[in-house]
């Protein structure tokens, strides 16, 4: 038995066209990458055009295939003009990693509507508007697909003061994909949430837990302390290649072992 390959027949992305949004930053960067050294194609979407080329470019660099997109998940026009660059100069979309995201800590009791409408713009808007048209292009190829997002543990427990507005906007995103699971089986679409815990996204911020008062600052709470960014990208590969054909629909938690106090 050929161990090697029989492995790599597990974990491969060879020949699929994945959309990474907000690529250009946090932990949504190392999927990209992760997914092209999966073997897949990927359109690089991030909202500053000089971030997707930097990522584009290394990705190339390294011997992958990535195109560059400018793509404002919040912006209704510049999600379809993304598409339609993918569809003219990929095809159809087989994978859709919803990896944009703002995060603010803004008080409860000061929070702007302004401050608020902003979180779920990114967060859950841009999610259905990039979801909607990956699912316009899975459908009519027939081939299925894989739409994921990056949400967090804090879209189920409260992990920080002030994040009313981040926390609510991540569990509306895990609903998305729960029902996108759901009503899109019949057409051969996974969905699924990966919810990071105190995993750095860079060097400044790590993801539900920035600087603040609550549970997600107790190191009680993270026995294998903070975890590294490639999780997340292993995970996504995992979910989107041939060894995952039977899970949709579920929030998977990647915190070790914060979620289990």
């Amino acid at each position: 038995m050929d161990r090697g390959k029989t492995f790599e027949s597990w974990f491969h992305l060879t020949g699929l066209n994945a959309l990474v949004t907000g690529a250009g930053t946090g932990l949504a960067e190392p999927v990209a990458k992760g997914f092209a050294e999966a073997g897949a194609t990927v359109v690089v979407g991030h909202h500053e055009l000089a971030e997707a080329e930097r990522v584009a470019g290394a990705i190339e660099a390294a011997g992958g295939k990535a195109l560059p997109v400018l793509l404002n998940v919040a912006d209704e026009a510049s999600v379809l003009a993304a598409f339609e660059t993918t569809k003219a100069k990929v095809g159809d979309l087989d994978i859709l990693f919803n990896g944009a995201m703002y995060q603010s800590g803004a008080p409860f009791l000061e929070m702007t509507a302004a401050q608020w409408d902003q979180m779920h713009d990114t967060n859950l808007r841009g999610a259905f508007l990039c979801s909607r048209e990956a699912l316009k292009m899975m459908v009519a190829s027939g081939r299925g697909g894989r739409v994921l997002a990056l949400s967090t543990i804090g879209s189920l427990h409260a992990v920080l003061s002030g994040h009313q507005a981040y926390g609510p906007s991540k569990a509306g995103l895990n609903a998305l994909m729960r029902n996108i699971a759901f009503d899109f089986a019949k057409h051969g679409v996974r969905a699924n949430s990966i919810l990071p815990g105190p995993i750095p996204g860079n060097a400044a911020k790590i993801d539900g837990f920035v600087q603040g008062k609550g549970p997600g600052q107790d190191p009680a709470r993270a026995p294998f302390g903070h975890g590294p960014p490639h999780e997340v990208a292993r995970m996504a590969v995992f979910l989107s290649g041939p060894s995952a054909t039977y899970i949709s629909g579920q929030n998977i938690a990647i915190d070790g072992g914060w979620s289990a106090l």
